[in-house]
């Protein structure tokens, strides 16, 4: 399993205890790359260099704080077979369902905060962007799919049924890239211009801080380096074109069908409706005097 971000969010001292300890830090890594594959008590053991017995004592405190689950077990050399234990997370929305450790990249609100929320987001501002935010999240997994960059195939999580979780049935690779998305977007929303320039407006900056918020978008700007088009965004360029939505100062020759002409006898330009032949269609207007009597 890839990893996208990197920490977690602590629920309570005893599970910060229970990170505290390096072999517990060491499994728990271990685990993670394995997901959902899972590993055994022997497997594990096998990296730590630890005893086994104090292998079990490691497992049995990460699964007592819903770090990791105990799963079915897989035959080995033993009599029985052994247990097979995975790492295991959860989001705060989803905790009453999955009671597990927080996901990486979670945070805890307050009870205050989340009591108002219904009173400072309106549901329709907040379905529209849920909607834009889903329509992002499609867009992406569509260019990475697609992608035949190297550096894409390096983080570019598994897409398929097989990878998701033994115990709660979720592509945990698969979430964890989608919540990185979100957030590296949320991330770079703080140095965008507008947004310092809205601080700016509310008095919510100081002026000092203003100017080293300004200068620190400017360097990002410029760093921003243009990515290869993908075929997928060549083809809605190719489409937005088509219905007039590329720069007004560019031209385009297209092979094209013109299926009906409206004309009268009192307009200069004539309104008509082609097909090109891939079998996009464009509604436009000519000038009268480019209409010849074989069109009809």
């Amino acid at each position: 399993m890839k990893r996208y971000i990197l920490g977690r969010y602590i629920l309570s001292d005893k599970a910060l205890d229970v990170l505290g300890n390096p072999t517990n830090r060491v499994i728990l890594d271990a685990l993670t790359r394995k997901h959902p594959i899972g590993m055994t008590a022997s497997e594990l053991q096998g990296i730590t260099k630890e005893p086994l017995s104090s292998i079990y004592s490691r497992l049995k405190e990460l699964k007592r704080e819903f770090f990791i689950v105990e799963t079915a077990g897989r035959k080995g050399s033993g009599v029985k077979p052994s247990s097979v234990y995975t790492v295991e997370s959860s989001s705060r929305i989803l905790r009453s369902i999955f009671p597990y450790q927080l996901a990486a990249g979670n945070s805890e609100y307050s009870s205050d905060f989340k009591n108002a929320w219904n009173s400072i987001v309106q549901s329709e501002d907040e379905n529209n962007l849920l909607k834009e935010l889903l329509r992002f999240v499609e867009k992406t997994i569509r260019i990475v799919r697609e992608s035949n960059d190297e550096k894409v195939a390096n983080i570019a999580p598994h897409l398929n049924g097989e990878f998701c979780c033994p115990n709660c049935g979720i592509n945990h690779e698969a979430k964890e890239f989608v919540r990185a998305l979100v957030m590296y977007l949320i991330d770079k929303l703080d140095i965008t211009s507008d947004y310092i320039q809205f601080l700016y407006n509310n008095q919510l900056v100081t002026q000092k801080a203003y100017d080293k918020l300004t200068g620190l978008s400017q360097v990002f700007e410029k760093r921003d380096v243009k990515r290869p088009v993908t075929k997928l965004e060549s083809k809605e360029a190719e489409r937005k074109e088509l219905r007039g939505g590329g720069n007004e100062n560019s031209q385009k020759t297209i092979r094209a069908r013109i299926l009906s002409i409206l004309k009268d006898r009192v307009s200069k330009d004539v309104s008509f409706l082609l097909s090109d032949n891939q079998g996009y269609f464009l509604h436009g207007v000519m000038d009268r005097s480019l209409v010849r009597d074989e069109m009809r």
